[in-house]
């Protein structure tokens, strides 16, 4: 259930970021922002009710603190894999750094942020 949580979440993030930079002419390192917010409110409600099956009142201060983590990795590589790579599309970039660094998400969220 991760991988089906996380897909919709990563997709809901490159789709703000594709638009936020197509439609609302904002940078892409910019535009990851904001467009990380929406993927971490997807990712949280289906990753505790789906992936974890946990209300537990913790879990969405650690998940935040998960994905906060998380979110700076990625826009630290995501910065850099834009500065090293300027002839790869930036979506492409970005699909590509976020599948890197939620390896790590989920086992941070396995064993800590839902483990009651």
């Amino acid at each position: 259930m991760f991988i089906a949580v996380g897909c919709v979440a990563a997709a809901v993030h490159l789709a703000m970021a594709f638009v936020l930079v197509q439609y609302g002419d904002m940078r892409p390192a910019l535009a990851n922002i904001p467009a990380f917010a929406c993927a971490f409110l997807v990712s949280f409600t289906g990753h505790s009710r789906h992936t974890f099956q946990t209300d537990a009142p913790p879990g969405w201060w650690r998940w935040l603190q998960v994905s906060v983590a998380g979110f700076l990795l990625n826009q630290g590589l995501y910065m850099l894999a834009l500065r090293l790579f300027p002839q790869v599309w930036y979506v492409l970039l970005l699909a590509s750094v976020t599948a890197l660094v939620a390896f790590a998400s989920y086992h941070l969220g396995r064993v800590w942020a839902f483990s009651t």
